[in-house]
């Protein structure tokens, strides 16, 4: 969603489609993409596209003709945000790197990318990529890996970095305004972390949510509800939870499971 009750989408079949919501139409199709389009993100009259061709693609809202392409990216890029109230873009690809683009100039800023010696940045696919407070951006990889980045100063600084799944991907990445996030994996878990801790010191979540499943697919967050899609046992699963931070301290942190829903038994299941 735009903001402006406008719906975009992105497929496999490269093309991106434009849809008004309110009053309903045909959607428009933009075009440009030489592989699938694997995500989009809008703000305001923007859109950005990225997908398996390497190209990150700048559009206006109302228009099928591409502002602006960026083939900063040696890979598939496989995650997009937005920042800093739209102005700029960041994209994530195959190879762990991490470019920002100013929608503004329409121009790349910079490239974050992993440094063997050291050992910092990503070294995974990026899978998911989250503004933060205070000018930072948060990015996750399929290596469990989780990097808090400033972007006030260019090059970006990285202020943050820990594990929070070992050995398993990030489904999914939630911030809130209250400097915590959540995280979820391929290892089966749902964790609550507090980014406004001391760098310093190591990482330990706040919470852990529910019991451990195969696979958690997806977090969203609607205000103060949690709804978590996961695979336990031999069914797909939907649990709705309620979160209450109301400071910043780990015992006054409350979870509350008061919904699941069983979608798909696996047992009697289409598999």
């Amino acid at each position: 969603m735009t903001g402006s009750g406008t719906v975009v989408s992105g497929s496999r079949d490269t093309t991106l489609r434009v849809w008004n919501v309110s009053p309903s139409s045909d959607p428009y199709v933009l075009e440009g993409h030489k592989a699938a389009v694997r995500c989009v993100v809008a703000q305001g009259s923007r859109i950005v596209s990225a997908g398996y061709d390497n190209l990150v693609k700048f559009w206006r809202l109302g228009s099928s003709e591409c502002e602006y392409t960026s083939d900063a990216s040696a890979e598939k890029i496989y995650s997009l945000a937005l920042l800093k109230g739209g102005d700029v873009a960041v994209s994530g690809s195959l190879d762990g790197s991490i470019h920002l683009y100013d929608i503004v100039s329409l121009s790349v800023l910079g490239k974050i990318g992993y440094d063997a010696v050291t050992a910092t940045q990503h070294r995974g696919l990026i899978t998911n990529i989250k503004e933060g407070k205070d000018d930072t951006f948060v990015a996750s990889d399929n290596k469990g890996n989780i990097q808090v980045y400033d972007i006030k100063n260019s090059p970006c600084e990285r202020k943050r970095s820990f594990i929070a799944h070992p050995d398993s991907s990030v489904s999914s990445l939630i911030v809130f305004n209250s400097g915590h996030i959540f995280t979820s994996g391929s290892d089966g878990k749902v964790r609550l972390w507090d980014l406004t801790t001391n760098a310093e010191e190591k990482m330990t979540p706040v919470a852990e949510m529910g019991e451990p499943a195969r696979m958690v697919w997806r977090v969203v967050s609607v205000g103060a509800r949690v709804i978590i899609a996961l695979f336990r046992g031999n069914g797909i699963i939907i649990e709705f939870w309620d979160l209450d931070i109301p400071g910043h301290h780990p015992e006054e942190v409350k979870t509350r499971k008061y919904a699941s829903v069983t979608l798909v038994d696996a047992v009697s299941g289409p598999w």
